[in-house]
């Protein structure tokens, strides 16, 4: 197995001592530490960094933790930190977390307990989110339109310590409650949370039954101004040593949640009265040509009911001579090569019998060019029904299947 290897910065050489033999007591891989009391040589040592994660005490003597995650952030290094403090009232931990430290253990008397667990966590999250970066670049896309969605995002996000003091609010939360961030980091959870919820509140919080893992939640928040704002969301709590050391929210408002709502039923009953109402035979398909939704006219054209045509592929209805020209044509239009098309074509009625129509097919791609479903309009042709000869039928039957 590969080996670890870590910079420990530490002025203690008792503590030094007694990490390095937990960690490599505790961890399978070999792990290699170098231990460093010197943020000078500090600064030498990341020059040439060759670490796979950092080990960094809050209080080393001349410096401190800050100013290592400080220049370890100055000189755009991606290596996992994590730091040590002996503070509990969190307040380095919280500078820390805003210097994006990966992790923090408080000393006590089990810390070194709970560190080759926060040790072994860190670097898999670290290997993962290098898997991510060094992905083909569909992935990176993904990824970043993910990042990006996060931040825009209008649900409700905070994060807290056990005690309901504040670690960190999204913009979005900011906003309807009208703080300041700095306001917020004053003040506890029960500051914004209506009085007649405080019971029900509690005892999310403190249900050991739910570690380390999403509750749901629905609480009623009070705004600066007094406004009561109905939420509901998930809830994570971080429990060491069967306590709450911290919780995670992530709520949505549910009434902007009913307008909007209310907004998207109003827009789909529209498009759905003006698809299924439209006076012309109207198809929806997916790329490969299978029917999403149909119209009552084109239901009427080839005689199926809805029901018989919702899931069925174009191609069984359409004359086998006309399959090739279709496909052509298709994949000009899923290429980009070209951005609609009219064909003439043949679709088989369900009593046997071919009609002639025409065919006016457009492509909807999403934000990202990609093809997401074609739209086929279609005008008949003549109005006499074509009966194919018996012999040309049996002769091409094959190319029907």
């Amino acid at each position: 197995m590969k080996s670890i290897n870590i910079l420990l910065i530490e002025d203690n050489p008792d503590d030094a001592g007694l990490i390095q033999f937990v960690l490599q007591k505790k961890i399978k891989n070999e792990v290699v530490i170098t231990h460093i009391d010197s943020f000078i040589l500090f600064k030498e040592l990341i020059k040439k960094p060759n670490f796979d994660l950092i080990l960094t005490d809050y209080n080393c003597g001349e410096f401190n933790g800050t100013d290592v995650i400080t220049e370890l952030n100055n000189s755009n290094l991606d290596i996992p930190i994590i730091l040590i403090t002996a503070e509990s009232g969190m307040d380095t931990a919280l500078t820390a977390i805003n210097l994006h430290v990966d992790d923090y253990i408080v000393k006590d008397s089990k810390y070194t307990t709970r560190l080759p667990n926060t040790v072994t966590r860190v670097l898999k999250n670290a290997e993962l989110e290098s898997t991510i970066r060094n992905a083909n670049t569909d992935a990176n896309e993904t990824l970043y339109n993910y990042v990006s969605m996060f931040v825009q995002t209008a649900d409700l996000i905070l994060s807290l310590w056990g005690d309901g003091s504040f670690i960190t609010a999204n913009q979005a939360l900011l906003e309807i409650l009208g703080y300041h961030v700095n306001e917020l980091k004053k003040i506890n959870i029960k500051n914004i949370v209506d009085k007649d919820c405080y019971i029900e509140l509690d005892s999310i919080i403190s249900d050991k039954s739910m570690m380390n893992s999403c509750q749901d939640i629905q609480i009623v928040l009070v705004s600066k101004s007094g406004k009561k704002i109905n939420v509901k969301g998930k809830i994570n709590k971080r429990i060491e040593n069967g306590k709450v050391i911290g919780t995670h929210w992530n709520v949505q408002c549910l009434t902007d949640s009913k307008k909007l709502d209310e907004l998207r039923l109003k827009q789909s009953e529209q498009y759905k009265s003006v698809f299924e109402h439209a006076p012309f035979p109207m198809v929806m398909g997916d790329v490969r040509g299978i029917v999403l939704q149909i119209n009552q006219a084109a239901c009427d054209l080839v005689g199926y009911s809805y029901e018989e045509m919702l899931g069925r592929h174009i191609r069984s209805i359409t004359h086998p001579l006309d399959l090739l020209k279709s496909l052509r044509y298709h994949k000009k239009l899923t290429s980009g090569e070209i951005d609609d098309y009219v064909i003439e074509k043949r679709y088989r009625h369900k009593d046997g019998h071919y009609i002639k129509v025409e065919v006016t097919a457009a492509l909807i791609r999403n934000k990202k060019g990609k093809p997401r479903f074609a739209i086929a309009e279609f005008k008949s042709c003549s109005n006499n029904l074509m009966q194919e000869k018996e012999d040309e039928l049996s002769s091409i039957s094959r190319f029907t299947a």
